[in-house]
């Protein structure tokens, strides 16, 4: 597990880096975790913006920055592991729908006290919102929220190398 001091240093490692270095950073993803980059650079094709994309960008950016600072690697990420997550996520989701809004509320705690990332799960959450994201109702939304929150699922799921 990743504590919130992990991650407050993998973010401002990641606001320190200028754009060469977030730059070099993303060529090192694409061939460490390419399917995981593809999740968020998918979203293009879904009518997002860059800037909404952007965020979900640095979010994954931060997470695998909170990786390194731990000197915590990961297998690379299927896209079937991706797609698992998804599901489970999806259920989740789906699960509170029709719920009135405090079994929803409710529903929502448990999912977050029950995730063994807490801290991560948390900042994306936060970032989100941070963002407008969390705020917005247009159905395209979904798409960035479900992506980015994807990401913690498969890291947290994800088999550690020695």
């Amino acid at each position: 597990m990743f504590d919130a001091n992990t991650i407050r240093s993998a973010i401002e490692k990641q606001k320190q880096m200028d754009l060469k270095e977030q730059e070099k950073f993303m060529d090192g993803v694409y061939v460490k975790q390419p399917n995981l980059l593809g999740s968020v650079l998918v979203l293009r094709n879904f009518g997002l913006d860059m800037n909404d994309i952007g965020t979900v960008l640095s979010i994954l950016m931060v997470l695998l920055l909170t990786l390194e600072e731990s000197g915590v690697e990961i297998e690379q990420i299927s896209e079937e592991q991706q797609d698992k997550e998804l599901n489970t996520l999806s259920e989740s989701i789906n699960f509170s729908e029709g719920l009135s809004e405090g079994m929803k509320n409710q529903s929502i705690k448990q999912y977050v006290s029950g995730h063994e990332e807490k801290a991560m799960f948390s900042y994306v959450v936060g970032t989100l919102d941070d963002a407008g994201i969390t705020a917005r109702t247009d159905e395209k939304v979904k798409y960035l929220m479900m992506s980015a929150l994807n990401l913690v699922n498969c890291i947290s799921n994800a088999k550690r190398i020695a």
